[in-house]
């Protein structure tokens, strides 16, 4: 997901936060604002606190790609020009994206009047509007003063000189100059010509067009040719793997171990779902988008694996949850208690790992999830009598 702020002019304080690569549902739809600076990094409706907070915009509105939020002063009052982290939310299914955006320095919402701040019932109404909505006696009329034009002072009269000027007789003429000197205004220089800076600029044009399409070439033609020979010899075989091949472009690049970051990540899961996979190739899947680092589709390929009852896919899950254990950059809040849920059902179905990290839960406890030291030995002994190495270890230190 990326984000791109857009403030509003016509109206300080105010702007359109614009989520792009997003599918997530606008209902209910909630907004998490942090910064990196002090102790207090979450916004709320009441300023910065150190829990977090999850803000309802004003309107949200959904384009081809993302969605459009509209925030108020009391976001952008706080929030301009600092670099912040984003999350949003869904009712039923929790964090579902999150990105960096840089908020730009923009007006705030008493730019227009220091005594008045606009608040979020008067979003939409232009100052004109808000000027007209006060009583008569308020709007004052301001007449500007036509500026005094000084009066000019009286000229000098010229003072008579002391001296007598001389005068040349009236036989006198001068003599004119025998050599007629061009003058400097008159000698103009020659036009230079612009043919070189012309073909300067033509070669130039010519080598950036040969440049784009060399790079054109070798990252897209070249990759779509290989592809093309590839489905030739494929329908030559059967037509039915060709429309496969056409109909599949995802689960094409997953197998290639390419990551898809042009499709949205929940569309990608559903041509998954819609394949009809076993568990086990969910769970292989699930693998693929944590390489890539797209987080969501591992939660939602591995959700729908462990709501089929394959323990494998309850033991990855439990990563997003595990406090000791977790999956890096998980986006969720760390939850020992549904972790150890998780966990209990993989190793009770033999997973070694899974017993090992449920005694490490137990063994150290969690926000609202007590140690238990008898169930913690319990779980590791298991896991140790069947060779694992880091469940023995633990054990020693218990």
């Amino acid at each position: 997901m990326r984000a791109e702020v857009f403030p509003k002019p016509e109206l300080p304080g105010h702007a359109v936060l614009r989520l792009y690569g997003t599918d997530a549902s606008p209902e209910g739809m909630t907004l998490l604002i942090e910064r990196r600076q002090g102790p207090d990094r979450f916004l709320s409706e009441t300023g910065w606190q150190r829990t977090e907070s999850w803000l309802q915009p004003q309107r949200i509105e959904g384009f081809n790609g993302g969605l459009d939020l509209h925030v108020g002063p009391r976001v952008c009052d706080l929030v301009a020009g600092m670099t912040v982290r984003l999350a949003i939310r869904e009712p039923d299914v929790g964090m579902v994206d999150t990105t960096v955006a840089a908020w730009p320095a923009m007006q705030t919402s008493g730019a227009h009047d220091p005594d008045r701040q606009t608040s979020d019932d008067e979003a939409g109404r232009t100052d004109k509007e808000l000027r007209q909505a006060r009583p008569r006696e308020e709007q004052a009329t301001v007449i500007a003063a036509r500026p005094v034009q000084p009066e000019p002072l009286p000229e000098p009269e010229p003072e008579q000189s002391p001296f007598i000027e001389p005068t040349l007789p009236a036989s006198f003429t001068p003599s004119p100059d025998p050599l007629e000197r061009p003058s400097v205004l008159s000698q103009r220089e020659a036009p230079r010509s612009n043919l070189p800076l012309i073909l300067g600029l033509v070669f130039g044009l010519i080598f950036l067009i040969a440049a784009a399409g060399g790079a054109y070439w070798w990252f897209v033609l070249r990759d779509k040719g290989t592809t093309v020979v590839d489905k030739t010899d494929k329908t030559d075989k059967t037509d039915k793997t060709d429309k496969t091949d056409k109909t599949d472009k995802t689960g094409q690049d997953a197998a290639q171990g390419k990551p898809d970051y042009t499709t949205p990540i929940r569309k990608q899961v559903d041509d998954v779902i819609a394949a009809k996979p076993t568990p086990q190739q969910l769970v292989e899947r699930g693998k693929q988008f944590v390489r890539f680092g797209q987080l969501e589709g591992a939660f939602l390929v591995w959700r729908e694996a462990a709501d089929q009852g394959y323990p494998p896919a309850a033991f990855e899950l439990a990563g997003f949850y595990d406090p000791i254990n977790p999956i890096p950059n998980t986006p969720f809040k760390l939850n020992a208690e549904r972790a150890a849920g998780l966990y209990e059902t993989a190793a009770k179905a033999g997973i070694v790992p899974a017993m090992t990290r449920l005694g490490m839960l137990y063994a150290k406890g969690g926000d609202g999830f007590p140690a238990d030291k008898a169930k913690a030995r319990d779980w590791l002994k298991q896991a140790a009598d069947k060779g694992d190495a880091d469940a023995k270890k633990a054990l020693d230190t218990l």
